[in-house]
């Protein structure tokens, strides 16, 4: 455990970084960022499976566990940095994990109430799949598809490609419609919904079968284990769907802009009802936070995909102050 921590100001976000070498990094808002509910007052960068330290090979586990944490980042502060940056700008926070040495396993892969595949990654080109408890691995998807390569991958992104995956699986049966331009932000959202509708539609009870859930379960390992056993194995649905990146406390969506005037503006949303509006070169010290409220619930509001939506009513609003001030 270290016994200093580091610190980081990100002049432009207007925070401040800490850690102590442990599963979170705390933020603290600057004098022109508002408090509690713009940004949280933390985020977590334990491997979202490897949360245990026994988990770890036997080599590599500490002395002394802190714990059920598996924390991968370097405690020096050029890491320490990259990942707060990484943080604020929305992307995978980088934790330098080697999954040749550590490899991604999730057994009895769940979606929509079904555990048919296990899924992993062992650091090469693909992710793999395997019926569920077989151990007949075959390449599902290519990081190249997706513009990845081994060197740039974290376990987030794989957590949610294989979410992608298994949601274009679906699509490809026929079980969820596409819902209109990929957008990795609301990629299978009423995925659940759809799925349920499909099989009380396709799939109508049977025999002993006394649920819904159940003939969707029993069709759809059917499907896995036929597909399969055919000579070319899962290539039907090899690269199905796009990843899935929720918007929340984890992973932001912010967006900078300046006025005409030289004036920066920050625009956040962390996945809660509002998106917020504050300038880190501000004279006066935040407002409450309801005076620095941008829109509400974005993700809702979006006609489109939700990025590209979001910077257009930035732009619009730093239009508008533009007006004002001429």
């Amino acid at each position: 455990m270290m016994t200093n921590r580091l610190t980081y100001h990100h002049d432009r976000a207007d925070l401040t970084f800490t850690w102590d070498g442990g599963c979170q990094i705390k933020i603290r808002p600057g004098r022109t960022c508002p408090g509690w509910g713009v940004v949280p007052d933390r985020f977590d960068i334990r491997e979202p499976e490897l949360w245990r330290s026994d988990l770890l090979p036997e080599a590599e586990r500490p002395e002394f566990p802190r714990g059920l944490d598996v924390v991968m980042v370097p405690a020096t502060q050029e890491p320490f940095e990259e990942v707060c940056n990484a943080w604020w700008e929305g992307r995978d926070v980088p934790t330098g994990r080697d999954f040749a040495k550590n490899p991604m396993l999730i057994k009895g892969m769940t979606g929509h109430s079904v555990c048919a595949f296990d899924v992993r990654y062992t650091g090469g080109p693909s992710i793999e799949a395997s019926p569920a408890g077989r151990g007949d691995w075959r390449p599902v998807v290519d990081l190249a598809a997706d513009g990845h390569t081994a060197d740039d991958v974290t376990a987030a992104w794989l957590m949610g490609r294989i979410h992608g995956w298994v949601i274009g699986v679906f699509e490809r049966l026929g079980v969820v419609t596409p819902q209109g331009a990929p957008d990795p932000t609301r990629y299978g959202w009423d995925a659940h919904d759809q799925t349920m509708q499909w099989t009380t539609t396709h799939l109508p009870l049977r025999g002993a079968t006394s649920s819904i859930s159940a003939a969707w379960r029993t069709w759809f390992h059917g499907q896995v284990r036929d597909l399969w056993a055919l000579p070319d194995g899962p290539e039907a649905w090899r690269n199905a769907g796009i990843p899935v990146q929720y918007v929340s406390d984890a992973r932001p969506l912010t967006y900078e802009r300046e006025t005409a005037d030289g004036q920066r503006w920050n625009f956040v949303w962390c996945g809660q009802p509002y998106a917020y509006v504050y300038s880190p070169d501000s004279d006066r010290p935040a407002a409450v936070v309801s005076d620095c409220r941008f829109l509400e619930r974005p993700g809702d509001m979006a006609d489109g995909p939700v990025l590209p939506w979001f910077k257009k009513q930035a732009d619009a609003w730093i239009a508008a102050r533009d007006t004002q001030s001429a």
